[in-house]
Parts: structure tokens; C-alpha cells; sequence
């Protein structure tokens, strides 16, 4: 769920479609600060519905789905303006160190000043291509307003479970995200990484690495 800048709420999910054929379909909406329903859109073909949203400063609803049949899932990022119209929509899949990872699950998105979104993800990567000792990453994709690709990147280190359940917040030029991992077992450490928004500052730093993917 996102709240616009002129305060419509816009909550997403999946459900039944409403065609009666029992399929699972993401669904989105529009609700009025005062509760009154704006418009609402199925779509289909999505495994698990709508899994992220983020609203831009002309209240344009960008969205993160993956599709897909498990487990090789791919995610999806798209558009629509302040009406629930498709603007565009891009299939994200790519490599690590020239292997293609295997699923990816969206988890949040974010939205900074010049309208530039931002969804993170989690997913496998291929072990001997990453160098990584375990194959979970979080995954990090910087589209502009017209779905133009600016960067992708990932964080791998040496952490059991990583990327699940990642969250995003743009700070100005800096993006933070948030994670957890194992890092010794049993025990879950929350992870933090602060970043830069133009995509710099790639390598290692202690324990994970941040890198690049090539599309």
C-alpha cells in the first residue's frame, strides 16, 4: 500500500479474477481520501500478485510483480498514470558474472525526487559466477520515469537466507535498504547497507559485495 501526494490510497494485492475462471491475478486500486473507490485493475499472469508499489510526485503508481513458473520466477516492473492506465512494463532478467539467477521476489520499491523508482528484490544466484559461499542476494533496480534501465546491481557476502524480506527508503542521493540474514546458525542478524543512488561505490566491503549484473 502507498498513500499518493494528494492523499488517494492505493492497496495491492491478488485475488480471484473477477472473470469466474478461479485464476489468481494481481490487483491494484485507487481509493479517494475520502474512502470512495477511483478505479480498480486486475492483472493477470503474475504468481503471486502485486508484491511492491510506490507513487511518483504526479501520483504515476509504478509496481513490482514476479512471473513466472517456480522456481524460475522473474521479476517484473510497471507503470500506471493517476488513472490506472499501463504506461509501460519491463521484464528484469539478467545475469551475475554472466549466469542467469534462477528466481527473484520483489519486495519493496521507492520513489526519489527526480521520479527515478527503485525496487529491490531478493533471489538466487549462481554460486560459482557470484563467488558468493550461498546463492541468496538482494538485488537492487534503478529505472527512470519513461522505464529506461539505469543500473542493477547486487549484495552478496557470505549470509544464509539473505534479501528476504528487504525494504528500501531513498535518503536524498543515498538509497538505505534493509534485510536480514544467518549469519551464524540459528541466529538472524538484521542487515543495513547505505548506498549511493548513482549506482557507485561497487565492491567489497568486510563481509558481503556489491556488484553489477549484465543485461
Amino acid at each position: 500500500l502507498v498513500i499518493t501526494s494528494n492523499d488517494y490510497i492505493i492497496p495491492v494485492g491478488k485475488t480471484n479474477s473477477a472473470s469466474g475462471s478461479g485464476a489468481i491475478v494481481g490487483s491494484v486500486a485507487s481509493i479517494t481520501a475520502a474512502g470512495v473507490l477511483d478505479w480498480s485493475r486486475e492483472m493477470a499472469g503474475y504468481l503471486n500478485g502485486i508484491e511492491a508499489v510506490a507513487a511518483d510526485s504526479s501520483n504515476n503508481i509504478y509496481l513490482g510483480a514476479r512471473a513466472g513458473t517456480s522456481p524460475t520466477n522473474v521479476p517484473y516492473i510497471m507503470k500506471l498514470n493517476s488513472s490506472g492506465v499501463k504506461q509501460w512494463a519491463r521484464k528484469i532478467e539478467g545475469s551475475a558474472s554472466g549466469t542467469i539467477w534462477s528466481a527473484s521476489y520483489p519486495r519493496r520499491m521507492a520513489v526519489d525526487s527526480s521520479d527515478n523508482v527503485y525496487l529491490v528484490s531478493n533471489g538466487d544466484v549462481n554460486n560459482s559466477a557470484s563467488g558468493g559461499v550461498n546463492n541468496e542476494a538482494v538485488m537492487v533496480f534503478k529505472y527512470n520515469s519513461s522505464g529506461v534501465l539505469q543500473w542493477s546491481r547486487y549484495i552478496q557476502g557470505s549470509i544464509s537466507h539473505m534479501g528476504t524480506q528487504s525494504r528500501i527508503t531513498i535518503d536524498g542521493s543515498d538509497m538505505i535498504i534493509s534485510s536480514y540474514g544467518q549469519l551464524q546458525s540459528p541466529n538472524y542478524s538484521m542487515l543495513f547497507f547505505k548506498l549511493p543512488t548513482d549506482g557507485s561505490k561497487t565492491g567489497s566491503y568486510t563481509n558481503p559485495t556489491y556488484t553489477g549484473f549484465t543485461f
